[in-house]
C-alpha cells in the first residue's frame, strides 16, 4: 500500500465512520463512497500501530469490540494486525484526546515480493523494482535475527507496510518475512505503459497485464499516471511481473467538510507553508495552527509530519496540530538496569530512557506478548531501545521503540561522540573502551584507530562489545554517515 492506496482505504473508512449501514465496516473497493459527514467526535486516521490492548495508532488507543477489521481487502480479525504496520482507521475520538472506538481499520501492504538488492551502506534494499529504506523506527519481523538488514538474504520473500515520499521510495515502518509460493504484490503509478505488449512500469518493476483481470479503469484498460494495485503469482523469464489482477486505485480522499483527518506521512508536494501536500493530501497552514518537535520553517519537501485537522470545502485540510517525525538515530542494546514506570523511564546502561503513548512496543523474547507495555519489563531484561536525544538537558533518550529480546551477551550503542581520550570515548554518558583487537570501520570500508580519533568527535558512531563494569569493551566500531 503506498500512500494513495492507503488513502483509497482512508477514504473508504472515513465513509464508514458516516455512512456504517452503506460500507459495513470494509474496505471494499468504492474508495469514493460519498458520506454524511461525521461528526467533530469521529476521526479519519492515516498511521502507524504502535501498540496493542485494544488497538494504538499514532499513540491513540481506539477500543475494538465492535471494529470492522480488512487485511488486504479480506475480511479479518485483531490479531492480522501488527505493530508497526500503517492502517486507515475509522471511528469516534473521546474528548481526553488519548483514546477512543474504531469503527474500521484497514491494512494493505505497500509491495510483498522478492528481496532483489541489499544497500548496507544507504540502509536500503529493493523490492520488486522498489526502493524501500529502513532506520531506527522500522520494525522487523519477530522471528527476524539480527533485526535488520543484516538478517535478511537476496530472494527472502518480504511483506513491506510504510509511508512513500515524494521520490517514491518507501520508508518501511515494518518488514515481515514471507513463505516462498504466496501472492506477489505492488501498489503505484503506472509509466511507461507500451500497449502493444500490455505492459507498464511501476518505478524499477515491469508489470504485464497481458492476462490479467482489469477492474475499475474508466477507460477498461491501465494509463500513465493512473495508481494501481498489481498482483500475480509469479514472474517472468525477464523478471516482470506476470499480473492475475491490476485493479484502479482512486486518488484523493473522499470525506464531506468539516470532518477531522489526521494523516501522517511525507510532505510530497511544497509550495509555501499555506499550499502542501501530506501523503498527497492538500494541507495548509492557519494564524492557530499549533507544531510539535518543529516550526513552520521546518515544513519542506519530503519532510515527515503528522497533521490533523478539518476538511475545508474547497477540499484542503486546514491543520490545526502539525507534529514533526524526524528519524530516531539512537540505539541501545543491553539488558535493564531497572524500571520506573511513575516516570515512565527506564534505566539502561545508567542512561535514561522515556517512553511515551507513541512510543512502539514489541516483544521478541521468550514470552512474545501481543499486549506489551513498560510494565512488563523488569531489571535484567535485554532490550533493544531506539530513539532521540531528549532536550533540554541531553544525554537520555526519548523512545520510539521499546523491543524486548533474548537474552544476548552483544551490547550494542549508536550515539553521538560527546568526548574522546585515546583509547576511549562517551557517548551518552556511557565510556567506551577500544584496544588492540578493535575493528575500526567507515560505513564504506575499515579505517585505523588514529584516523577514527582523528574524525570522530562529535559524530555519530556504532559500538559493538561487552560490558566491563560500567564501560563496553568494543569489538567494532562504525563511524555513520552525517545524519540527512
Amino acid at each position: 500500500m503506498n500512500n494513495w492506496n492507503g488513502l483509497r482505504h482512508l477514504s473508504t473508512a472515513i465513509a464508514c465512520a458516516g455512512l456504517i449501514i452503506a460500507c459495513g465496516g470494509g474496505s471494499g473497493e468504492n474508495g469514493n463512497t460519498p458520506i454524511g459527514g461525521i461528526d467533530r467526535s469521529g476521526i479519519a486516521v492515516f498511521g502507524t500501530i504502535n501498540n496493542f490492548g485494544s488497538v494504538f495508532v499514532n499513540g491513540v488507543e481506539y477500543e475494538t469490540s465492535a471494529t470492522a477489521i480488512s487485511i488486504d481487502g479480506a475480511p479479518g480479525i485483531e490479531d492480522d494486525l501488527k505493530i508497526g504496520q500503517v492502517v486507515a482507521l475509522a471511528g469516534t475520538l473521546n474528548t481526553d484526546g488519548v483514546s477512543g472506538s474504531a469503527l474500521s481499520i484497514d491494512f494493505n501492504d505497500n509491495v510483498e515480493g522478492p528481496v532483489q538488492n541489499i544497500d548496507m551502506t544507504s540502509e536500503s534494499m529493493t523490492v520488486l523494482g522498489q526502493t524501500v529504506v529502513v532506520d531506527e523506527n522500522t520494525v522487523f519481523d519477530e522471528d527476524l535475527d539480527p533485526a535488520f538488514l543484516e538478517g535478511l538474504n537476496i530472494d527472502d520473500i518480504v511483506e513491506v507496510s510504510g509511508f512513500v515520499d515524494a521520490n517514491g521510495d518507501i520508508a518501511a515502518t515494518r518488514i515481515e518475512l514471507q513463505p516462498a509460493g504466496g501472492e506477489l504484490e505492488l501498489t503505484g503509478t503506472a509509466a511507461a505503459l507500451d500497449e502493444a505488449v500490455m505492459q507498464f512500469r511501476i518505478k524499477g518493476q515491469i508489470v504485464d497485464y497481458s492476462n490479467a483481470s482489469l477492474n475499475g479503469f474508466s477507460s477498461s484498460m491501465p494509463s500513465n499516471g493512473d495508481l494501481v494495485e498489481a498482483k500475480g503469482s509469479s514472474l517472468g523469464a525477464g523478471g516482470e511481473l506476470l499480473a492475475s489482477s491490476v485493479d484502479f486505485m482512486p486518488r484523493g480522499v473522499s470525506a464531506d467538510e468539516g470532518d477531522t483527518l489526521e494523516i501522517e506521512g511525507f510532505i510530497t508536494r511544497f509550495v509555501s507553508p499555506q499550499d502542501f501536500d501530506v501523503a498527497d493530501v492538500p494541507v495548509t497552514t492557519l494564524p492557530e495552527t499549533t507544531f510539535d518537535a518543529g516550526a513552520e520553517m521546518d515544513l519542506a519537501l519530503n519532510v515527515r509530519v503528522e497533521v490533523e485537522g478539518e476538511l475545508g470545502a474547497d477540499g484542503i485540510v486546514g491543520a490545526d496540530q502539525i507534529k514533526f517525525k524526524p528519524k530516531a538515530v539512537l540505539r541501545v542494546e543491553a539488558a535493564v538496569d531497572s524500571v520506573d514506570t511513575s516516570s515512565s523511564s527506564l534505566q539502561i546502561l545508567g542512561i535514561t530512557a522515556t517512553v511515551n503513548n507513541e512510543t512502539t512496543f514489541q516483544d521478541k523474547g521468550p514470552s512474545r506478548l501481543k499486549e506489551f507495555s513498560l510494565q512488563d519489563i523488569g531489571s535484567g531484561d535485554f532490550l533493544s531501545v531506539r530513539g532521540f536525544e531528549e532536550p533540554p538537558a541531553g544525554g537520555s533518550i526519548l523512545a520510539t521503540v521499546v523491543s524486548r529480546r533474548n537474552t544476548a551477551s552483544r551490547i550494542k550503542l549508536k550515539g553521538f561522540v560527546e568526548s574522546m581520550n585515546q583509547p576511549g570515548f562517551v557517548i551518552l554518558g556511557v565510556n567506551v573502551e577500544t584496544d588492540v583487537d578493535t575493528e575500526f570501520e567507515t560505513e564504506t570500508g575499515p579505517i585505523d584507530a588514529d584516523d577514527f580519533f582523528a574524525q570522530a568527535n562529535g559524530g555519530l558512531v556504532t559500538v559493538n562489545g561487552t560490558l566491563s563494569g560500567d564501560a563496553i569493551v568494543a569489538n567494532s566500531v562504525t563511524m555513520e554517515d552525517d545524519i540527512e
